[in-house]
């Protein structure tokens, strides 16, 4: 055991000589090799900088397009605007009973949704407006949708939802439109929905035809300042096509298969619409609003 630990002690003063003497020799060359070290260690720093961005760059590729396929489309899907809201104030009291007069414009067109535009066949169903209290929702995104919103978004028939509609008391008015042709009219006044206290919101839906089941509309929009206490003056709302989840297709067409299991309801963008590029706009990166709703306070 003595012999071995003299021996270990001889190696480490033999290697420390060894280091005494590399440390001198590199002293006495530093002088005169100076430039020619420092060129060489810029080409090692250099060296490593390629080496780091030939290893790096293949996997940050591959591990950003792991990691963001999914959550990317959920979030474009999320970060899409429902619909756009412009409000007006005033200074009616919220505690009252009014009624709002609104009309329907139709900004669906070949002009603006160039991609497979059904020409003289489209048209919008007749139309659900319905004022009701934050208890009921009659569609949103990321729902599914009942059969009353199915019948529509798929038929245009409206029977179902009117009956989902009157079967609960937290719907204060519902009105029903007409259908219309894009050709012959674009736009249509509705009769005055009736809002009061217990009735802040107001849903409205119709569909897009001839499609499988896309439909365009409006969900919870409060039509009270919450803040101010008042009803707002005016309320013009900008909305887009959505899917209601219920049957499949990607064209403009009626006839088509159920879609197995049933689908959450989802709004059309630029990166969700299906490949063949239906609803986006001439330059193919956006789609535009298929339609306007404007509703004006009326006071009892």
């Amino acid at each position: 055991e003595l012999n071995t630990q003299e021996e270990e002690e001889a190696e480490e003063e033999a290697a420390i000589e060894e280091l005494n003497t590399q440390e001198e020799e590199e002293t006495t060359s530093s002088s005169s090799g100076e430039e020619e070290s420092e060129g060489a260690t810029e080409g090692r720093v250099q060296n490593v900088q390629q080496v780091a961005q030939k290893t790096l760059r293949k996997p940050n590729a591959q591990i950003t397009q792991k990691a963001l396929r999914i959550p990317n489309t959920q979030t474009t899907q999320n970060d899409l605007p429902d619909f756009d809201v412009i409000t007006t104030d005033s200074d009616t009291a919220s505690s009252q009973y009014v009624s709002y007069a609104c009309q329907f414009d139709n900004n669906w067109s070949a002009a603006n949704h160039p991609v497979m535009y059904p020409g003289d066949s489209a048209q919008w169903s007749p139309h659900v407006l319905a004022s009701h209290s934050d208890k009921y929702t009659m569609w949103s995104k990321g729902s599914m949708s009942s059969d009353g919103v199915e019948m529509v978004a798929e038929m245009g028939d409206t029977s179902i939802l009117e009956a989902e509609l009157d079967a609960t008391k937290e719907v204060g008015c519902v009105v029903i439109g007409r259908g219309m042709l894009n050709s012959e009219t674009q736009s249509q006044v509705f009769d005055n929905v009736v809002m009061g206290p217990a009735y802040h919101f107001m849903s409205t839906i119709t569909m897009i035809v001839p499609s499988p089941d896309w439909y365009s509309g409006f969900y919870d929009v409060n039509f009270v300042n919450e803040a101010k206490g008042a009803w707002y003056e005016k309320v013009v709302i900008s909305t887009y096509p959505w899917d209601a989840g219920t049957e499949d297709g990607d064209t403009y067409s009626t006839e088509n298969s159920a879609t197995e299991p049933q689908e959450f309801i989802s709004r059309f963008g630029p990166s969700t619409v299906p490949s063949n590029g239906v609803f986006l706009n001439g330059d193919r990166n956006d789609v535009l609003p298929v339609a306007m709703w404007t509703c004006d306070l009326r006071v009892w």
